[in-house]
């Protein structure tokens, strides 16, 4: 029996199967931002020009490290140039409301009151808060206020309006003096010494959490609250990294890591 067809029918596929592939992924990569880009500029939306599927992930990074580098001369409430960098300097070089790109994707920033409030108000439900560009943060998020729409989002509400009501926030005040006089003690007895403020409120807000909304203490969800903490440093590390579609499916032989590595 000649097989000899069969493989070149085979092989045919294949090509055809890869140049559509690599096609697709030129349009997804090249192709659609450029036009994009064009088209936002058209409608004068200047920002840092795209590259070749990186976007502006490098230049994030860099005015990130560079910021961070850097100590505060002095203490102002001015931190936008340190925090968000990138929002500082191109928004004084584009304008209030200017575009940037974490891969293929833009990201728009607007400064303009007047269009905040018509994103935020949404009447036409045009603007979409579960349709996240980073998979990991809606499983960070779950289905709470910040992720949820519709329905879900009026439930979610309903229990949130309840346990924010006047009455019950009164009865929070008492744990949170004693969670900010614990904090207080802590500091006396570190007088004379460098404390480190950051985790300090760190601290304060997860006790404050646990005694407000699960009747215990820091020290008694302390690996839990470790957890978290170790949860949004790898986000936040992974913010501005790319990478290909396809890598995400390819296995790892990493180790886990020990859980007694994410206490702190």
């Amino acid at each position: 029996m000649n097989l000899l067809p069969t493989y070149l029918l085979l092989i045919s596929a294949a090509s055809a199967y890869i140049v559509y592939a690599v096609i697709q992924f030129l349009h997804k990569v090249i192709w659609q931002p450029l036009q994009t880009q064009r088209f936002l500029n058209s409608q004068g939306l200047k920002g840092p020009p795209y590259t070749f599927l990186l976007g502006n992930a490098k230049q994030l990074i860099q005015l990130r490290e560079e910021a961070l580098a850097k100590s505060m001369p002095s203490l102002s409430h001015d931190i936008a140039h340190r925090v968000i960098s990138h929002v500082s300097l191109w928004s004084k070089q584009y304008g209030k409301n200017f575009v940037f790109w974490i891969g293929p994707r833009a990201q728009m920033v607007l400064g303009d009151p007047d269009l905040i409030k018509e994103v935020l108000s949404n009447k036409a439900r045009i603007f979409s808060k579960s349709d996240l560009y980073f998979p990991y943060l809606q499983k960070i998020f779950g289905q709470g206020l910040a992720i949820s729409e519709g329905e879900k989002w009026i439930k979610v509400r309903k229990i949130a309006d309840f346990a924010l009501h006047g009455d019950n926030l009164k009865s929070m005040v008492p744990d949170m003096i004693a969670s900010a006089e614990m904090m207080l003690e802590r500091w006396m007895m570190k007088e004379g010494k460098e404390i480190e403020v950051h985790e300090e409120f760190r601290i304060l807000s997860s006790e404050v959490i646990s005694r407000t909304a699960f009747g215990s203490s820091f020290k008694e969800g302390q690996h839990i609250f470790g957890m978290l903490n170790e949860l949004m440093i790898l986000s936040d590390r992974n913010t501005f990294k790319m990478s290909l579609p396809i890598i995400r499916y390819v296995p790892t032989c990493l180790p886990a890591t020990p859980r007694s590595n994410w206490q702190r």
